[in-house]
């Protein structure tokens, strides 16, 4: 009983520290009745999986861990693929200062033990709260204050993944040697560890990928934003010098030809004389019709990068000669970033929607492109609407699941619309795309909303035929009038 009793506080002060550490990397300020619940249930666990130890030896390390991810991953509503590396790390560094707090304990109780029988009990009790002191301090320290935060976000989150996973081994090893039967089964685990750790590490370099292109693709955008703006700036100049150059002129020849109206009575020169005032109003009202155009301004929505794409996409519409309109608040994207998704991430949505809108409209006789944010029974929503071709019903049945591209031989890729699919999937959101009439002045648009339920919509016109044709299970098709 007293073994049993012993292994029991042993592992709870383990896993006490593993939490504590987990919630530090998490930058959780405080105590939620949700956190408590599963603490409970993990020292509950904890307990369970202490009294099935002879049995379940020597996976009850591996046991408890894997149900450490799960039960930890709910108490704190994070991600379970944000939670793995993270519960990894902070169980291995708990082992590593369980070992730290044996090492200094073991001599001092044995010194102790010459003198006083000390059992066994008392001794991993004293060890646990040994182990708890120690890693409050450590994490006091200036280096480690603020949790594992900031190395889980740079690059050194592998290093430190490995390092974990090697601690759990060790221990793992140590406790397996009692039994040395036991070594083979140890060799099959670490195999499988290895393997999952190859897996996390792939994700990892996917979505440092992912990153990449995206800021490629935001310097991009400001870049041209910055030489369209130099553009503006230069036909600015010249319709200011052109329109100065009219107003002069006009401020010297209006009065004279006042005048001329009220001398010449002769019918034959009023012909010459109107036909002169028109030439003269018609080049003043194109120069003041320039430089008004050239002077409208994009209204801001207070992030430079989605500034600097709405300029872009402007520029990239007038060169096809189709119009760009929009229609959203500032508080449209205040309210979207940071808490429902990343700027960067709306940012490429946004890009790869609209660009896609532009190019799709180009060959079409009406050009209109159109960008709508809101909140529909508060739920934030970015849509893109455009007149371009309706999509291929081959194109709907592979569409998030693989590259499509309709414009292979002008190098297109496909990666735009994937990465839309992908970004919406990390945050939960649907992808709606509704079909229009053919009389209407759009032929589609483009949904993303952020409602937490990860859907795929088609709603449109042509809907019974889309039911017919498609048989992936997971996309809902409606029609206009549903």
């Amino acid at each position: 009983m007293i073994d049993i009793l012993s292994t029991i506080i042993k592992y709870l002060g383990i896993v006490f520290s593993a939490v504590y550490i987990f919630a530090l990397a998490k930058r959780s300020e405080r105590i939620t009745k949700r956190q408590i619940i599963g603490f409970s249930a993990l020292a509950l666990v904890t307990v369970g999986i202490c009294l099935l130890k002879d049995q379940l030896d020597p996976f009850h390390i591996p046991l408890l861990l894997l149900l450490f991810i799960p039960i930890i991953s709910l108490s704190f509503k994070t991600k379970l693929s944000s939670s793995v590396p993270v519960s990894i790390i902070s169980f291995g560094f708990s082992y590593v200062i369980f070992m730290i707090s044996a090492t200094i304990c073991s001599p001092l109780f044995f010194f102790i033990s010459l003198k006083i029988n000390i059992s066994k009990y008392f001794f991993y009790l004293g060890l646990s709260f040994f182990q708890i002191i120690l890693t409050f301090l450590l994490f006091k320290s200036k280096r480690l204050k603020n949790g594992f935060g900031n190395i889980i976000a740079d690059d050194s989150s592998i290093i430190a993944l490995v390092c974990s996973v090697l601690s759990i081994i060790v221990y793992f090893i140590i406790n397996a040697l009692e039994d040395i039967q036991n070594i083979y089964m140890v060799f099959f685990v670490l195999m499988i560890i290895c393997f999952f750790i190859l897996i996390l590490w792939r994700r990892d370099q996917l979505n440092k990928s992912y990153i990449k292109r995206a800021l490629v693709k935001q310097n991009e955008l400001l870049e041209s934003a910055l030489l369209q703006k130099d553009t503006v700036i230069d036909s600015l100049r010249r319709d200011n010098d052109s329109l100065a150059s009219v107003i002069h002129r006009d401020n010297k020849l209006l009065p004279a030809m006042a005048m001329a109206v009220r001398e010449q009575t002769s019918p034959d020169n009023k012909d010459e004389l109107a036909e002169s005032i028109e030439d003269m109003l018609g080049e003043r009202n194109e120069a003041l019709k320039n430089y008004e155009a050239q002077g409208k301004c994009i209204e801001k929505t207070g992030f430079v990068s989605i500034d600097a794409l709405l300029l872009y996409i402007t520029g990239r519409a007038e060169e096809i000669k189709g119009e760009f309109s929009y229609s959203f608040t500032r508080k449209d994207f205040s309210s979207l970033i940071p808490d429902i998704i990343g700027e960067r991430e709306l940012v490429t949505i946004l890009a790869d929607l609209l660009e896609n809108s532009v190019i799709a409209s180009e060959d079409c006789e009406e050009k209109h492109i159109r960008l709508e944010t809101g909140n529909n029974n508060s739920i934030n929503f970015v849509s893109v609407l455009d007149s371009g071709k309706e999509f291929e019903p081959s194109v709907f049945e592979n569409m998030g699941y693989k590259k499509i591209t309709t414009r292979a031989k002008t190098g297109g890729s496909g990666i735009g619309l994937m990465s839309v699919f992908e970004f919406a999937r990390a945050c939960k959101a649907s992808i709606i795309i509704e079909e229009f009439e053919p009389d209407s002045p759009f032929s589609k648009k483009i949904t993303v909303s952020f409602d937490r339920k990860s859907e795929f919509k088609i709603i449109s016109h042509r809907a019974e035929k889309l039911r017919r044709i498609l048989t992936r299970p997971d996309v809902i098709i409606l029609s206009n009038e549903q």
